[in-house]
């Protein structure tokens, strides 16, 4: 199973402590954790009649959130979800890849007085196209989200999180996916690639 490079990693770490003033003033701290699946446009290539479709597969996401405002948190976050590609057309190809988002972000919270609240956020950042067929190459491209969420306070510390994302993935001057050394299997026809994901899960915050 490919990876995150380590760059990645050390960048989660560094965003963590991100932002030193407001991490200074905070008054906790939230982990939270979901599974959920992902709604996908279909991909069309340029020049041809090929259209790639991407499964809707289980999806995997870890949020880390610390309190901003008063009614504001940032978040920083990681989705995975391992989705089958499959091409019909000119081409025939099916293809296993990784599609994860590192995103930093925020979110603007609307609490009152029962278990119940709401928030609405954005975030931006990068998604990893990864590939499990070594013949082809991975590839990173700038995205962002908005989100709509669902909280119910189960405890001081634990609550049930349920989180509609809409990611935009953009292709700008290289709008290419899956190459390998002679030829790539699609050459996207649009900027903009647009997947949705609703997950659902529990936070725990100290």
């Amino acid at each position: 199973m490919k990876v995150i490079p380590s760059i990645f990693s050390a960048s989660l770490l560094g965003l963590c402590i991100f932002p030193s003033v407001a991490m200074a003033e905070e008054d906790y701290i939230t982990i939270s954790g979901y599974l959920g699946s992902r709604l996908n446009q279909d991909i069309e290539s340029k020049g041809n009649s090929d259209v790639a479709e991407l499964s809707s597969e289980l999806t995997e996401v870890i949020a880390i959130g610390w309190k901003y405002d008063t009614k504001a948190e940032g978040e920083l976050l990681l989705s995975n979800s391992k989705q089958h590609l499959s091409m019909s057309g000119n081409s025939t190809v099916e293809l296993n890849t990784y599609v994860q988002y590192f995103h930093l972000g925020g979110k603007i919270l609307f609490t009152n007085s029962s278990p119940f609240s709401t928030n609405i956020g954005v975030g931006a950042g990068m998604t990893y196209f990864n590939p499990t067929n070594s013949d082809y190459k991975s590839k990173r491209v700038l995205s962002a989200h908005m989100s709509a969420g669902l909280r119910y306070q189960i405890s001081e510390s634990f609550a049930l999180r349920s989180d509609l994302r809409v990611y935009g993935n953009r292709f700008h001057t290289e709008k290419s996916l899956f190459c390998n050394d002679d030829t790539c299997l699609l050459n996207l026809d649009n900027d903009i690639y647009l997947q949705a994901e609703l997950a659902t899960g529990f936070e725990f915050k100290f």
